[in-house]
């Protein structure tokens, strides 16, 4: 029947675009392609019992490191990317407040408080940049931008605001997946 064929077609699209993501190491993207498979998906096919299991592994890694669902990862997850385009948009306060929305949902995630502690600098608020920064490390002790991040922190007087030429954005969760990859090789 032809509304089955365009239902398994849009399935498979779907799957295939969750493949694609995660060759990207767009991990939110990822989630949401597969979710979608299981949603539109038959019970019984093997994309969407692949889905499945992709899903319930990644609950079960995320509530492991960062003892939320994956429903709260993935509101965090969309707090977390507004925030960050307000700090690229140099919007210093706004982002902060985002990311500290963002530590409601998630209390452990590094990467929040590691950009806090960027915001803070470029306020001039060096102690409260240095906290905010060993927070990130408390978390996870190799998370190497909140090292480099706490080095240029330290070397400022109190009131002295970062230099904007300081703050580049990456993305280091994928910056670190590749590192480790290429090592293996």
């Amino acid at each position: 029947d032809a509304t089955a064929l365009c239902l398994s077609v849009s399935d498979e699209a779907y799957y295939n675009k969750a493949v694609a993501y995660k060759n990207l190491l767009d991990v939110k993207n990822v989630i949401k392609s597969f979710q979608e498979v299981v949603r539109r998906g038959r019970l019984n096919d093997e994309m969407v019992i692949h889905a499945r299991k992709f899903l319930d592994d990644m609950e079960k890694s995320i509530r492991k490191d960062h003892n939320v669902d994956l429903a709260g990862y993935m509101l965090g997850h969309d707090i977390f990317d507004q925030a960050f385009s307000r700090m690229e948009n140099k919007e210093w306060q706004a982002a902060m407040n985002g990311f500290k929305k963002c530590l409601e949902v998630n209390k452990r995630h590094q990467q929040s408080y590691g950009n806090i502690g960027i915001c803070l600098a470029m306020l001039g608020k060096k102690e409260e940049a240095l906290k905010a920064l060993n927070m990130a490390l408390a978390i996870d002790p190799a998370y190497l931008p909140a090292i480099n991040n706490r080095i240029l922190v330290e070397g400022l007087k109190e009131g002295e605001k970062l230099k904007e030429e300081k703050f580049a954005s990456i993305d280091f969760s994928r910056e670190k997946f590749l590192m480790e990859k290429i090592k293996v090789k």
